[in-house]
C-alpha cells in the first residue's frame, strides 16, 4: 500500500529535485569545502579533528539530499516547512553519523567473521591445486564467492534498514515539527512504519540498480557501444585539454539518465518518509497546512494609510472655523 502511494508523491518531488539539481549539487560542494576549511583549522588546534570533521560532512551529505526532497514532498501536500534550509545541516550530521556507525558497528563482526573463516582458503588460492580442478575451485574459490554474497548480503540488508529507521525523524527534521505539532525532537519516532520503510528502500536500491544496468543498454542499443565508448574517451580528453573531434552526446545522455535514475530513488525514500510522517498525524490538519484558496487568491493591497475621504483646502478651512465658533 505504502509503494503504491509512494510512485506519484516520488514524482511529484522528482521534478523539484530536477529543477533545482545544480543549485542542490552546488549547495552540496560549498558545504563540503566550507566544512573542510574549518575541519583543517580545527584539525590545527587539535590534532585527529580533521578527519572527525571529514566524516560527519560525509555522512550528512549522504542524508541532506533526503531531507530536501522531505521538504519538497510536503510542499506537493500543501505543507509549508517551518524551518529554513540552514537549519536542516545539525540534525543532518547528527543523523549522518547515526546511520554511518550503525551500519559500522554491526557490519565490523560480520566483514571479521567472514574474514576469519575466509582466510585459509584465500592461502589455498594463492597454491597450486593438489586435487582436482573441480574439487579445488568448490572448495576454495567457491568458499570466497559465497562469503563475498554473504557480505554484500549483509551490508544491503543493513543500510536498508538504517535508512528505514531514519526516515521519520528525517522528515520531522525537514519540517521542523513532529507528527502530533509539536516541536522537532531529534530521534523521535525512530523506527516508526519500519518494515514498510525497510521494504521500500530496498526496492529503491534494487530499482536504481536495474535502472542503471537498462539506461546503459539503452544508450549502448541507440548510439552503439564504440561510438559510446569513443565518447567517455573524448569527454576525458577534453578534461585534459584536448579537442572534440567525435560526437559527446552518448556519455551525455548516460550521464544525464544516471542523474535521473539517482534523483528518482531519492525521491521515492524522501516520498516514504513523507508518508510515513503524515500516517503518524491520524489525519489531523497540521499547523503547517496551506490552504488552496490563499495559496491560489493574488496578494492583496496594501492597506492604504489614508482613513477616510480627501478634504480640499476649503473644506479644512470652513472645518477649522466651524470648531473656532463653537468654541
Amino acid at each position: 500500500m505504502l509503494l503504491t502511494k509512494t510512485i506519484p508523491l516520488s514524482l511529484s518531488i522528482l521534478w523539484r529535485f530536477a529543477v533545482t539539481f545544480p543549485i542542490l549539487l552546488i549547495g552540496l560542494f560549498l558545504y563540503g569545502a566550507l566544512g573542510g576549511v574549518i575541519g583543517f583549522v580545527i584539525g590545527l588546534i587539535l590534532p585527529g579533528t580533521l578527519f572527525i570533521a571529514t566524516f560527519l560532512i560525509s555522512a550528512s551529505s549522504g542524508v541532506i539530499p533526503i531531507m530536501v526532497g522531505a521538504r519538497f514532498g510536503f510542499q506537493s501536500k500543501l505543507i509549508r516547512p517551518g524551518v529554513g534550509y540552514r537549519k536542516l545541516i545539525v540534525p543532518a550530521i547528527a543523523y549522518g553519523a547515526a546511520e554511518s556507525l550503525a551500519i559500522g558497528l554491526i557490519l565490523a563482526p560480520v566483514v571479521g567473521l567472514a574474514f576469519v573463516q575466509v582466510a585459509p582458503n584465500l592461502v589455498d588460492l594463492t597454491k597450486t591445486p593438489e586435487t582436482p580442478a573441480l574439487d579445488w575451485l568448490t572448495s576454495a574459490g567457491a568458499s570466497v564467492s559465497v562469503a563475498g554474497l554473504v557480505v554484500t548480503v549483509a551490508v544491503f540488508t543493513v543500510a536498508s534498514a538504517a535508512r528505514a529507521s531514519l526516515l521519520v525523524p528525517l522528515a520531522a527534521a525537514a519540517l521542523g515539527s513532529d507528527p502530533d505539532d509539536r516541536p522537532y525532537t531529534p530521534f523521535r519516532n525512530l523506527g516508526a512504519s519500519f518494515w514498510p520503510l525497510f521494504a521500500l528502500v530496498a526496492i529503491s536500491y534494487v530499482s536504481m540498480m536495474v535502472l542503471y544496468v537498462l539506461a546503459f543498454l539503452a544508450v549502448a542499443f541507440v548510439a552503439g557501444l564504440p561510438a559510446l565508448a569513443t565518447s567517455v574517451t573524448e569527454i576525458e580528453g577534453l578534461f585534459r585539454g584536448g579537442a572534440i573531434e567525435n560526437p559527446i552526446w552518448p556519455a551525455v545522455a548516460l550521464f544525464l539518465s544516471f542523474i535521473l535514475v539517482g534523483l528518482w530513488g531519492l525521491s521515492l525514500q524522501s516520498a516514504g518518509a513523507v508518508l510515513a510522517y503524515l500516517k503518524l498525524q491520524g489525519g489531523r490538519p497540521s499547523r503547517h497546512m496551506v490552504d488552496p484558496a490563499q495559496r491560489m487568491a493574488p496578494p492583496a493591497p496594501p492597506p492604504s494609510p489614508e482613513s477616510g475621504p480627501r478634504l480640499s483646502a476649503d473644506d479644512l478651512r470652513a472645518l477649522r472655523k466651524s470648531r473656532q465658533n463653537h468654541d
